[in-house]
Parts: C-alpha cells; structure tokens; sequence
C-alpha cells in the first residue's frame, strides 16, 4: 500500500485471539506477584 505524505499506521500487540474459547492457548491473566515478559519486533523492507 502506498501511503500519501504524513500518513501513518498503528500496529498494536496483543493477546491470543479467541483465548477464551481455546483450552490450549496459554492465559493471558497475569495474577499478583508474577512477572510479565514480552518481546515485539517489527521488520521492515522499503522498495524504493
């Protein structure tokens, strides 16, 4: 897609889709005391 001057987009993270329906994928409740790591990389490739 191309995108005019000044244009932006917004990638947000999140948490499993459809978890509560899928036994199988881990929880996303985070309960007192427990640490919460997570790691996010965004690559990109510029055609010019």
């Amino acid at each position: 897609m191309v995108y005019a001057r000044h244009n932006g987009f917004c990638l947000e993270t999140q948490h499993f889709l459809d978890v509560p329906n899928k036994t199988h994928f881990p929880s996303p409740v985070l309960r007192p005391g427990a640490i919460y790591r997570s790691r996010t990389v965004y690559a990109f490739d510029v055609a010019g």
